[in-house]
């Protein structure tokens, strides 16, 4: 069947998102509309382009299979049961080569001091860093394994350095997998810089 398009435009006339869509033909039951593609730029478009998908005429079903797993869209519905979750599939892999950089780099939704004690295997992105955050930029340099004894201290590994710096899993999950050691006051300043705002989401194979 055909793919067809539906463009979104908010009040001040600028697209803002859009979807792309297809119906699975009459001999398909139920009836449904396969979304192939849907990209919104704010929380409004989302749920309006969901809007638009939901109200289309004589269709029992629509699928995604590109949906964030933190979805408002179930808390859209008057009977969010009716959203099933059929597979979990990862699409945004990381695995970071130089901490100082890709810390200086990131962005954070809290102030915070930490020391990071990063172990690697491959020796690529091991080291001690000093992470000071203040008004959501963070500064990094290397710090000796004894210096800076009043900052909180972590020791990760390099894979949950990674998962860490998305932020879609939060310290003390990692903690209690045994990637991230350290104490309450450590994993409180992680939980403040890494966790907070919204989780990542990549709706693109590579």
């Amino acid at each position: 069947m055909a793919v067809r398009g539906v463009l979104r435009y908010n009040a001040d006339g600028v697209p803002d998102g859009y979807a792309a869509y297809k119906s699975l033909g009459w001999q398909h039951e139920p009836h449904t509309v396969k979304i192939t593609d849907l990209v919104a730029a704010s929380d409004e478009a989302y749920r309006e382009l969901w809007r638009y998908l939901g109200s289309i005429d004589l269709v029992d079903r629509l699928t995604f299979s590109e949906a964030p797993v933190e979805d408002p869209l179930p808390w859209m519905l008057a009977d969010r049961r009716r959203y099933k979750v059929k597979d979990v599939a990862d699409v945004l892999w990381l695995r970071i080569l130089d901490p100082a950089a890709a810390l200086a780099a990131r962005g954070y939704f809290g102030d915070g001091t930490v020391v990071l004690d990063v172990d690697d295997p491959l020796g690529l992105a091991a080291g001690t860093f000093l992470l000071e955050v203040r008004g959501g930029v963070g500064t990094v340099r290397a710090a000796g394994p004894g210096g800076h004894p009043d900052a909180p201290r972590v020791e990760l590994g390099a894979a949950a350095l990674g998962s860490l710096y998305l932020g879609a899993v939060s310290a003390r999950t990692l903690a209690a997998a045994g990637g991230v050691r350290a104490g309450e006051e450590a994993l409180a300043v992680l939980e403040e810089l890494f966790t907070a705002g919204p989780a990542p989401y990549c709706s693109t194979h590579f």
